[in-house]
């Protein structure tokens, strides 16, 4: 079987290129019979990745509504059973007929069999008319839809898409190394050593005003007013136009309990982190009609510590899991009276959380991804035993 993903890929930074990477070495560790070639964005690194055994294309710019050079990269590497798109409406502009004419195109020349996308956020009905008539013939154009969340199904549903079309597979949760290791090990791994007494509390992802990031002075202000072990670090760089702004106003601030970590961190880094904090802090907000899912959150979920959240759509799967550690919204005296209320019953949360998140991994983690998407893949095919090699 060959594959063709459309994708941001790494060293794209960019969560949905790290989504891509996890998803096809996943894949690839079950079945090395699947052949793959990536169609990824301008800031990837065109390769022949040894490793995963794919070729990596540069054909396409994000955010820029024009597919033809993607178009002949396809054409010149088809023809394919499945082109799979990860689909994002900041990499491909929404309520233009390109896009859709580009799927219409490459299906009528015969470069693929079948065409599915995973849709990583989907557009609510209070989004607007123009939004939602282009989304749903954007559903009409492929043959398989794949959501994250059982509200981004349900909203398809809603908006009238092919009940048939949809399948909802969850985003994939890596198994964190890390959690093995002690904490002075992991101090010494991060250059982190003056805060192993501390009780850490980490904030990561990208600087954005729907992360909440303008948030976390406040928060430092009050908690070190209130206890001065208690220590927060930021960890991420800023995204979009208001995330720089957000980044300019916290980048020289200083506080005792603050440490700030602006860069890109590798996958190895981000995991080492998340197992070193004590408290993961995702004070998320939602942009109105964006209904999504966070990849962060599936990461911090590895470090199997206590998140505290606030009740957003994108983290729903936290709320069914642990609901008592999600907040309403962005109220300073909630989320500090949650961490102090964390800090002090530090034992029993965390007994009691460990359980609940370990039972997510093993029904999220990456090795279960892959396996649901090869499923979709040869579905209304004949599978052969040879196709599954598991090297896990």
């Amino acid at each position: 079987m060959k594959i063709g993903y459309i994708s941001t890929f790494p060293p794209s930074k960019c969560g949905i290129a790290e989504y891509s990477y996890d998803l096809i070495s996943s894949i690839k560790k079950i079945s090395k019979n699947i052949d793959i070639d990536v169609f990824a964005d301008e800031e990837s690194l065109e390769r022949y990745d040894y490793e995963l055994n794919i070729f990596v294309t540069r054909c396409f710019m994000k955010g820029i509504d024009n597919y033809s050079w993607l178009f002949e990269k396809i054409r010149e590497h088809s023809p394919f059973d499945i082109i799979h798109i990860q689909h994002e409406y900041s990499l491909y502009p929404p309520v233009s007929k390109n896009f859709i004419e580009f799927l219409r195109k490459i299906k009528e020349r015969g470069f693929c069999d079948r065409i599915l996308i995973t849709m990583h956020n989907v557009y609510h009905l209070c989004k607007g008319r123009s939004f939602i008539e282009y989304q749903k013939e954007l559903c009409k154009s492929v043959d398989m839809i794949i959501v994250h969340s059982i509200l981004q199904q349900y909203e398809l549903w809603s908006q009238g898409v092919d009940m048939e079309k949809i399948h909802l597979i969850k985003h994939g949760t890596p198994l964190n190394p890390y959690i093995k290791y002690d904490t002075n090990s992991l101090a010494e791994i991060l250059g982190m050593k003056d805060l192993i007494d501390k009780f850490k509390i980490l904030i990561p992802g990208f600087i954005r005003w729907d992360k909440g990031f303008d948030f976390v002075t406040k928060i430092s202000k009050e908690l070190y007013n209130i206890n001065r072990n208690l220590v927060i670090i930021i960890s991420g760089i800023p995204q979009g136009i208001d995330g720089i702004k957000i980044y300019d106003s916290i980048k020289d601030y200083k506080l005792e309990n603050v440490v700030t970590i602006f860069k890109y961190l590798s996958k190895e880094e981000l995991l080492a982190l998340i197992a070193f904090s004590d408290l993961i802090l995702l004070p998320y907000r939602e942009h109105p009609g964006h209904l999504g899912i966070s990849g962060m959150f599936h990461t911090a979920v590895s470090g199997l510590k206590p998140i505290i959240a606030t009740k957003v759509p994108r983290l729903i799967e936290y709320q069914e899991l642990v609901p008592e550690l999600v907040l309403n919204g962005l109220n300073l005296k909630e989320i500090v009276d949650r961490i102090i209320y964390v800090y002090e019953n530090y034992s029993y949360v965390l007994s009691k959380v460990k359980n609940k998140l370990r039972k997510f991994i093993f029904e999220t983690n990456w090795f279960i991804t892959g396996m649901r998407h090869l499923e979709l893949y040869l579905k209304r095919k004949r599978i052969s035993r040879r196709m599954f090699k598991v090297s896990y």
